[in-house]
């Protein structure tokens, strides 16, 4: 599997596109200017709810005993059921302790607010929702009032509370506090109020709800639309928080597959990332890693059905293994600060890994620029690679020196390793990229291949060839097909063969218009599979080994990324997405060409999104060139 280098590597990524993400950019994009309205007070009630309850809630045993008693207040605080997960949807249900399905029903609000019917000396719990539409971005004031306790959710944040019921006067008549309300800064889109009414037994008032939005500053009335249900609109809150495939990955025989995911906890807004396990021949899933853990690089061990992941935290990252046959997991690596890229060898007796060291801090206070590139503030870290032989855990340095080395690729018979290391040069592009052949027996470095615009490089299944994608000024004019004395734009990364026994290189792509972005082989070891940059698109294509040409592969998808395949079965995972569809995890079939979904965990939260209409649309400039 051919991936491309990050920082560690010491080789430069091609750029990609991303139609999801500027679909969503064009879907902000401003609209017509309109003359500015001045600042309105108008209060806005909300007067359609989605309700559901009310149900019996005790307080628990011993609740009155000692200095720490559990109160009303403290039955507010405490609940039973996350507030982002309730998701109000007319007919929709959900689980209450101690109750079956309680469903979500409409009601309207008359002039004191929604009417809940009270009944009984226990306290009683409702909760009512309703939908705020945000035209533009909004700040108003949300007010809430009742004679009863209640708590306040927008998006699943709490947002405002009133833990007391009103007070009675000297004279018998009830006392109302003042409406509780919340300052609320509302991004364009769909918002969900949401209200847990707590109703106190004691209290011999009605048991009302009203709510009502007053815009604030420079928002007008006409800019936020309240309903008890209403069609959503694709807005910032599905981009960043929604539930989403972050990656995939697939075992040597093609019958496991990990799918990464992650969340932003409305709540909390911190991120959560856990992983996956799917049967692929049998289906179904097999199990999920999640709780707590930043999971990432997952990689699948040759011939066996284990795979590694790392766990990283603020200040070092763990290696780990993961065994299903022997049902165990086990640290490789422990507490290792800038852990990056870990590789497997191809018997999966060891495995290769970067680390990356912090240079010393300029003890004068001031920084003196040693080169154009050392305006980055990373320049100066120093990154080495590492042999870590596996079960024994013995490591092994297979680098060092001034100028950082990164893993290219693993020989297939696992004997050496191809390693880069980038040097500066005074003509453009001021630096490049020099490869290695590394003996790992001996350490013993004998030089490859020098040059500037190298983004990538990997064996040829027969061990004969290195894979090399790069610019078409990677070989001097052998991939340029621009005018004389035009220069060529090198990030179109290409793909080359490079003999190691003659020293001479093949294009394989100059005819090629798409940018490549990743490479991998195929089981039968001759037929190339490209990822490529095609426009607006991502897409896959297969060279054939024959002709050399390029036949494109339908995904069904207009970005396909993030691909990867099985070493020894014609079966492929990948990442799919369009402007109006989000990223979903996909299995391919290599030889019949068939597509099925394995995971879509955005489901729920695009389910009531309205999407806009996506076509395309070309022109013929002045050339004739479409």
């Amino acid at each position: 599997m051919h991936r491309q280098f990050k920082r560690d590597s010491v080789l430069r990524p091609p750029a990609s596109a991303l139609v999801f993400a500027l679909a969503v950019l064009l879907f902000f994009a401003p609209r017509a200017s309109r003359p500015q309205e001045p600042s309105r007070a108008a209060e806005i009630p909300l007067l359609s709810w989605l309700a559901a309850g009310p149900f019996p809630t005790p307080l628990p045993a011993f609740n009155a005993e000692g200095k720490r008693a559990f109160g009303l207040a403290d039955l507010l605080r405490f609940e039973p059921l996350d507030p982002v997960e309730l998701a109000p949807g007319e007919g929709r249900a959900f689980a209450w302790p101690g109750m079956g399905p309680l469903s979500w029903t409409k009601r309207d609000a008359g002039e004191s607010g929604v009417a809940l019917p009270a009944s009984g000396t226990t306290p009683q719990t409702a909760y009512l929702a309703a939908h705020i539409t945000a035209l533009e971005w909004a700040e108003v004031k949300l007010s809430v009032s009742s004679p009863h306790l209640f708590q306040v959710y927008v998006d699943g944040r709490s947002v405002a509370q009133k833990t007391s019921p009103d007070k009675k006067s000297d004279q018998g008549s009830t006392v109302a506090e003042p409406k509780t309300a919340a300052d609320l800064k509302l991004e364009a889109g769909r918002h969900v109020v949401l209200v847990k009414a707590l109703r106190d037994p004691a209290v011999e008032s009605p048991w009302t709800v009203r709510a009502s939005l007053t815009p604030l500053k420079s928002t007008s009335p006409d800019e936020i639309k309240v309903s008890a249900w209403t069609e959503d609109r694709m807005s910032l809150r599905h981009l960043l928080d929604a539930s989403r495939v972050t990656g995939v990955s697939i075992s040597e025989d093609g019958a496991l597959a990990g799918v990464s995911l992650s969340r932003t906890k409305a709540s909390s807004g911190e991120s959560e990332s856990w992983l996956e396990l799917h049967d692929l021949a049998g289906g179904g899933l097999l199990g999920t890693y999640r709780g707590g853990m930043s999971i990432s690089d997952i990689e699948w061990a040759p011939g066996r059905r284990s795979f590694s992941y790392i766990v990283r935290d603020k200040s070092a990252a763990a290696l780990w293994l993961v065994d299903l046959d022997r049902g165990t997991s086990e640290p490789l690596l422990q507490e290792v600060k800038g852990l990056g890229r870990c590789v497997w060898s191809p018997d999966g007796s060891f495995i290769v890994y970067s680390i990356s060291d912090d240079p010393e801090k300029d003890p004068e206070g001031t920084r003196r620029f040693k080169n154009l590139p050392d305006r980055q503030p990373f320049w100066r870290r120093q990154t080495h690679i590492y042999k870590l032989d596996v079960p024994e855990g013995t490591h092994q340095r297979l680098s060092a020196g001034d100028l950082s080395s990164g893993l290219a690729a693993v020989h297939p018979d696992g004997k050496s390793v191809v390693l880069g290391r980038q040097y500066l040069d005074a003509v453009r592009p001021y630096g490049g990229t020099e490869l290695f052949l590394l003996d790992l027996a001996t350490l013993e470095a004998r030089p490859l291949w020098k040059g500037p615009w190298l983004s990538g490089a990997e064996w040829s299944p027969d061990g004969r060839k290195l894979l090399f994608l790069g610019g078409p000024s990677l070989f001097g004019a052998l991939g340029d097909r621009t005018p004389k004395g035009a220069i060529p734009n090198d990030y179109d990364t290409q793909a080359y063969l490079f003999d190691l026994e003659t020293g001479k290189a093949l294009p394989l792509t100059r005819t090629f218009d798409p940018s490549v972005s990743d490479t991998f082989w195929a089981p039968d070891g001759k037929t190339l599979y490209l990822t490529v940059t095609e426009g607006s698109y991502a897409r896959l294509y297969r060279r054939d080994p024959e002709t050399g040409t390029f036949i494109r592969v339908d995904c069904g998808r207009d970005i396909v990324r993030g691909v990867r395949a099985a070493k020894k079965a014609p079966r492929a995972v990948f990442l799919g997405s369009g402007p109006n569809d989000p990223p979903k995890a996909y299995v391919l079939d290599l030889e019949s060409g068939s597509v099925r979904l394995l995971r879509d965990p955005a489901a729920g939260d695009y389910a009531e999104v309205a999407f806009g209409g996506v076509r395309p649309w070309s022109f013929k400039n002045k050339r004739g060139r479409e």
